[in-house]
């Protein structure tokens, strides 16, 4: 464990505990404000670690004993508040004379206890440490923005096929400036504006081309996990033609093994640059703009594009100025179609899925010594079961199958065109998931065999179920042309005459299957877009103002749109938009806070932002026992004239809390569950 390493936990530690001081501070100031007597000031639960008190000082535990025996003694020079750090740093409280969460009838006749108060100045109290949030998260953004906040460029670095950027006209290379009219400062700002967007409702979007022209797109925001999941549009964030920073991937290389990882996916090394692509020449990132990274990456797009699927040859520059050769292969990228739960396969062509392939395998994993980079699976074995030629929705199940019942997986697999089986492999514990007992892993990074034309699985009421092809075929022919793998299959499937059959021949019989296709399914297949695995570097923006007015704004907007976007997003679970699964715990939320903290302290700061902006909407939701049931339960006063019964105060909080708990047990068992 490095010392920076510690340095951004200890960060980390000290902000998730200001965010909460921040928080009780405003119950506290505004406490004060309107005359309640507060007997503490307590950051995290449970017994108190140290304490101070004006007139006895620092303590070691409590000093509430203490404070009693002066105050019986007679003395007046003792502060009526104990200010505390408790052991268990999971939330905070300000403990008021006459307000118990969890005990109503715990009020007092002392005018200064707060069931004396009026209730507009019990709303003032109660509504003050989500007001606070709300501020620190926007100044916490607006310390940030004049600091500077390195994020991904919000430009198009791939565009999903079949997606609606895809539909839109969008390509890669494309700078996303505004998107229903709000300016897109980064990539993060356009996955949260998509997030908040109408589902499947025209949205205007305008981008700035490579070569400076600016254009307007209609785009319909889309689901591409079916029924539950975010809206996306289906771009990613671009990259710069060049690998990664030599200094922070040090470590990583010395535990890097080559033999593990397909070819292609280690031609480019950090520290390499990207000098031509078949001939085509590219100019020194460093030397460049974002909007000249950008049509560097449109050029380099462009090249894969007209690759047919074919390896493309690349000549790199290392960080000595050495060159050297690289081939590397082509694959298609995954469809939008292919990105649903229900799809069998990340590809999926007029009803065709490809089968599995090994692109990469973990090193100490279960299937290390029974795999190799680009081994083809031909078929699986579980007990008395043979699954022939799997897609990759299939081989997981499998894996999953095995895992949960202890069983072994015998694979048959082609490699350097020999059959291979290898030995009985047990998949190993991944994750618990609530609607899954268990996920289970081998160790393998699964892709798509595009190099033969096999077919692995044919999707239920697709043209080729229709057309009556049996999954496992082998492609002969398309249309009258032959066809030796995945890229002569969509040649000739994009080159086909809308709603007229063509013939499709098969190894296993002579006599042609009938194909027919639509215009949209034809376009479908047209619109798909090659690929390659190389690991290059992220294309990076600095959000930055030297206006305190400019970055205030800045601030004001984004804690605006997190906040929407947290209540959008409660409420697209409540509805079913959005699985529960999302939900993270504290586990969780530390986990994500160390690796937002290891990028940077501009990631840092964010992600306090965005933290002390959810706990304000989560404390002000209208449960009771958190500081928004307690608001409804002023309003119910206010209405009714009188405060409900304790009895029915006390029932309200017990709910509440079992609530709470059930969601913080849930949060915390998937948080772990995706830890190991």
């Amino acid at each position: 464990m490095n010392l920076s390493y510690i340095l951004d936990i200890s960060l980390l530690l000290f902000g998730f505990g200001f965010v909460i001081f921040w928080h009780e501070l405003g119950h506290f100031l505004a406490a004060k404000y309107v005359g309640v007597k507060v007997e503490q000031f307590a950051v995290g639960f449970g017994h108190a670690m140290v304490s101070f008190r004006q007139g006895l000082g620092i303590r070691f535990g409590s000093s509430q004993k203490e404070f009693a025996a002066k105050v019986a003694s007679g003395a007046t020079n003792v502060s009526e508040t104990e200010y505390r750090l408790n052991w268990i740093p999971l939330g905070g409280y300000v403990k008021m004379l006459g307000q118990d969460d969890m005990d109503p009838n715990a009020q007092s006749p002392d005018p200064r206890a707060f069931n004396r108060k009026s209730i507009p100045a019990r709303m003032l109290v109660v509504s003050a440490g989500v007001i606070m949030n709300v501020i620190l998260a926007g100044i916490l953004f607006m310390v940030l923005f004049l600091y500077g906040f390195t994020a991904s460029a919000p430009v198009a670095g791939g565009v999903i096929p079949g997606s609606p950027a895809a539909l839109a006209g969008i390509r890669v290379g494309d700078r996303i400036e505004l998107f229903d009219g709000a300016i897109m400062h980064d990539f993060n700002k356009l996955v949260l504006a998509t997030a908040l967007a109408e589902e499947d409702g025209p949205t205007p979007i305008v981008v700035k081309k490579p070569d400076g022209k600016q254009e307007q797109y209609i785009v319909r925001a889309a689901k591409p996990e079916g029924k539950h999941g975010l809206l996306m549009i289906g771009v990613s964030p671009a990259v710069e033609l060049r690998g990664g920073d030599p200094e922070t991937a040090k470590g990583e290389l010395q535990n890097l093994k080559p033999e593990l990882f397909g070819k292609g996916l280690l031609a480019i090394m950090p520290g390499d640059t990207i000098v031509s692509a078949n001939g085509v020449s590219f100019a020194d990132p460093k030397d460049l703009s974002i909007d000249q990274k950008a049509g560097e990456l449109r050029k380099f797009d462009d090249v894969v594009q007209k690759t047919g699927g074919k390896p493309i040859t690349l000549v790199v520059r290392n960080a000595a100025g050495e060159q050297r050769t690289e081939e590397v292969p082509v694959s298609f990228e995954s469809n939008f179609e292919g990105m649903y739960p229900e799809a069998r396969s990340s590809l999926i062509v007029a009803g065709f899925t490809p089968r599995s392939v090994v692109d990469r395998v973990e090193a100490g994993s279960v299937a290390a010594d029974h795999f190799k980079p680009g081994d083809v699976v031909l078929s699986i074995r579980l007990g008395d079961e043979i699954v022939n030629q799997p897609a990759h929705r299939t081989l997981t199940e499998l894996v999953d199958e095995a895992g949960n019942t202890g069983r072994q997986l015998v694979f048959t697999v082609l490699r350097d065109g020999q059959e291979h089986m290898t030995g009985g492999i047990v998949p190993t514990v991944k994750l618990k998931t609530p609607n899954k007992s268990k996920r289970y892993v081998l160790g393998l990074g699964i892709g798509f065999d595009d190099t033969h034309a096999t077919i692995a699985e044919v999707i239920d009421r697709s043209p080729a179920a229709d057309a009556g092809i049996p999954s496992g075929s082998t492609l002969v022919s398309v249309g009258g042309q032959p066809v030796a793998d995945w890229f002569d299959l969509c040649r000739q499937l994009a080159a086909a005459e809308p709603g007229k059959e063509f013939d499709v021949v098969t190894a296993a019989r002579p006599e042609p299957y009938k194909l027919k296709l639509s215009k949209e399914q034809i376009d479908s297949v047209a619109g798909l877009r090659y690929g390659t695995s190389l690991a290059l570097r992220e294309l990076t923006i600095e959000r930055m103002t030297r206006s305190p007015l400019i970055a205030m704004w800045w601030g004001v907007t984004e804690t605006r749109d997190l906040i929407l976007q947290f209540y959008l997003t409660l409420q697209r679970m409540i509805d079913g938009g959005i699985s529960f699964k999302n939900v993270m715990g504290p586990v969780g939320i530390f986990d994500a806070g160390t690796k937002f903290a290891a990028k940077g302290t501009d990631w840092l700061i964010w992600f306090l932002a965005m933290i002390s902006a959810n706990l304000a909407v989560v404390n002000f939701l209208p449960i009771p026992i958190v500081d928004g049931g307690l608001f409804v339960f002023l309003i119910l006063e206010k209405i009714m004239g009188r405060p409900l019964s304790p009895k029915m105060q006390g029932i309200a909080q017990y709910i509440g809390l079992a609530l709470l708990l059930s969601v913080f047990l849930l949060a915390t068992y998937q948080d772990i569950a995706r830890l190991f």
